[in-house]
This record gives C-alpha cells, sequence and structure tokens, in this order.
C-alpha cells in the first residue's frame, strides 16, 4: 500500500520528504579596462541561500539556473547574473562590475567599481557588497580593495565567490573562493561566481570577462525517486542515507515519487 507525503507525513515506511537545497544564482559579469584610467570592476556573485523545504510526493516545484552575466565589450560595463529559483526561493544575479563611465549594480552580491567610484550593494540574506577599488562582492564577505569577496561553503564546496578587479598597472588580483574570477578570468560554471574585471595596462582597453552560471542542488531522503521535467539538466548520486540531485540549467518543474 502507497500512501501520500503531505506536509511531513511520511509514506508507508518512508521518512518526510525533507529536502534540503542549495540555490545559487549566476555571477555577475565584469567590466571593461581602460589603459589610461584604470582597470574594470569584477562582478558580483550570485545570491546563495540554503535550507530545507518539506515537500509533498507527486506535486511540481518549479526551478530555473540563472545564466552568468556577459562580459563588458571595450569601454563598457558589464552585465547583471540571471536569477536561481526553486520552490519559493528565488536569488539574484549577482550585480555587474562598472567599467569606464559607468557604475556597477546591485545583485545578489554587489559589483565592483571602476577606479574608486561605484560599487554596489548586495541584497540581504544572499551576499555582500562590492568595493570601490574594484572587488566584487561575495556570499561569505564584502569584497576588500580590488580582490573579490569569498564565496561560502555548502558541505564542504565553495560557491558564490565575487570577481576581482582587472590588472592595473601590472598587478593581477584574486576572485574570491567559491569560483570567483581572477583578473580578466570568467567565473567558474555552476557556481555563481562574478566575472574578473577587463586589464586596462600596457596600451590594452581589454574587455570584462563573463560570470559564471547558478546551480540549484537537492539533498533528500534516498527513499524517493526525483524526476525531472522537460527543460531541466542535471544528475543525481546517492551517498549513504541520502540521494543528491545537481541541477545545472534551464528551466521547468521537479517532483518526487
Amino acid at each position: 500500500m502507497r500512501l501520500s507525503t503531505i506536509a511531513g507525513v511520511a509514506s508507508a515506511g518512508r521518512p518526510p520528504l525533507e529536502v534540503e537545497y542549495l540555490v545559487v544564482a549566476g555571477g555577475g559579469g565584469g567590466g571593461s579596462g581602460d589603459d589610461s584610467l584604470g582597470s574594470g570592476g569584477g562582478g558580483g556573485a550570485g545570491g546563495m541561500r540554503t535550507g530545507t523545504f518539506t515537500l509533498s510526493i507527486s506535486t511540481n516545484y518549479s526551478v530555473a539556473i540563472g545564466g552568468g552575466g556577459a562580459g563588458a565589450p571595450a569601454l563598457a560595463n558589464g552585465s547583471n547574473g540571471g536569477t536561481s529559483t526553486f520552490n519559493t526561493i528565488s536569488n539574484s544575479g549577482g550585480g555587474r562590475g562598472a567599467g569606464r563611465g559607468g557604475n556597477a549594480t546591485v545583485g545578489g552580491s554587489g559589483g565592483g567599481g571602476f577606479r574608486n567610484g561605484g560599487s554596489a550593494a548586495g541584497t540581504s540574506g544572499q551576499g555582500n557588497a562590492g568595493n570601490n577599488s574594484g572587488g566584487g562582492g561575495g556570499k561569505g564577505a564584502a569584497a576588500t580593495g580590488r580582490n573579490g569577496g569569498t564565496g561560502a561553503a555548502f558541505y564542504g564546496v565553495y560557491y558564490a565567490g565575487g570577481g576581482a578587479a582587472g590588472r592595473y598597472p601590472s598587478a593581477s588580483y584574486s576572485g574570491g573562493n567559491g569560483g570567483g574570477g581572477n583578473s580578466n578570468a570568467s567565473g567558474a560554471t555552476n557556481k555563481g561566481g562574478g566575472g574578473g574585471g577587463g586589464d586596462g595596462e600596457f596600451g590594452y582597453n581589454s574587455a570584462g570577462r563573463s560570470g559564471g552560471s547558478g546551480v540549484v542542488i537537492l539533498r533528500y531522503p534516498v527513499s524517493y525517486t526525483i524526476s525531472l521535467g522537460a527543460g531541466v539538466s542535471g544528475s543525481t548520486t546517492t551517498s549513504g542515507a541520502e540521494k543528491i540531485t545537481t541541477i545545472t540549467s534551464g528551466s521547468g518543474n521537479v517532483s518526487w515519487s
């Protein structure tokens, strides 16, 4: 006999369908550098949140993975990252890094400024602010100087690190632990890292780099089976008494049986 799971009541012989989630939005793109003025600001990390839902079987729950924001073309600003969602959780993409003549934008974490101006704040509960000197904010901490802010760990793996400012005049800077792009480097795929700012040295007005795409990770009792709807891509592994589903792209619905 099979019984439904509703509001934390277990099916026959099974624990409640408690689903622990990680939701990370796409990182913001870095701003471009200018050889006569300075380096581009790093993109902010995508918004990151964790928690637990008690869900029901045979019920659709929405999910979407935000893409990384595009890096800025020469002498321009980057683009914000895309929103990632699961059920009632919706996280903002990382804010763009500033390029010449522009400002960074607010996001899950805020983008870094261009030449000591125009950094942006993060969203409460999702991330932290960028820095006026160019570092993009991360989930774990605000940016410091031209380095990206550190991300935060989920089961020992870091996500949502901020992007670094580009090189100017010659030093290279580090993205935040959790996929943040170093100077003139993109954020890591499926970690929501901010893109690195473009270099502003040696006669180059280099473009900013793209932010990393987001991810949704779901952990739940091994006795349940997840179904990924059309348009949703991911994979499932088993670890002890849990299954772990990592959703890496797309949007649609998931359900359990």
